[in-house]
């Protein structure tokens, strides 16, 4: 019996050394694993003066009004408080959300209150025709939002673009100059 356990360990400890060789350790592009962040567009309404009108404490702001943004499929009520939505985890997984109301985190450039439409898979890409319509406003804000994932060399290269009034908008985000709402 000592005998069969000595040969075992031996063809344990064979197989741990043949693991460790030198071969192979050369870490190349395809051994790395990407952690791609969710696609998302941000979709900020101001005023001819540039205030937030999807800032709660600006007077004529658009929170909690049925907004609503549609693709060529479904349309997407926004959702003005995110606490249903909150993962129950530290993950940041993509999770489509539909029309979600919230703030950019202060101190970043790109601060301030709006509604996000996605989380949607950032290795993918998208091409989608948006409209948001706004009660009580006659016009509809149209756009189209790009989000392009294209691996060169084993590293992915990210490009979002939105194109509103013919214009393309580089990033994620669109500011939509609207009126101020007359109901608040």
């Amino acid at each position: 019996m000592k005998k069969i356990f000595s040969l075992f360990v031996c063809a344990v400890a064979m197989m741990g050394l043949a693991a460790c060789s030198e071969e192979g350790n050369d870490i190349k592009g395809n051994d790395i694993i990407w952690d791609i962040a969710p696609s998302e567009v941000r979709i900020q309404l101001v005023d001819q003066d540039g205030n937030n009108l999807l800032n709660p404490n600006v007077e004529g702001n658009w929170v909690d009004e049925p907004i609503e943004l549609s693709t060529s499929e479904e349309s997407y009520a926004a959702v003005w408080s995110r606490d249903e939505l909150r993962p129950q985890s530290r993950a940041y997984m993509p999770k489509f959300l539909g029309l979600v109301w919230g703030e950019v985190i202060k101190g970043s450039n790109d601060s301030g209150y709006y509604l996000y439409f996605g989380g949607f898979p950032g290795d993918s890409d998208y091409d989608m025709s948006l409209v948001l319509s706004i009660p009580g406003i006659d016009s509809k804000y149209k756009f189209e939002y790009k989000h392009d994932c294209d691996w060169k060399n084993n590293e992915p290269k990210i490009s979002n673009h939105i194109i509103y009034n013919g214009k393309k908008i580089e990033g994620e985000t669109i500011k939509l100059t609207v009126p101020y709402n007359s109901n608040k």
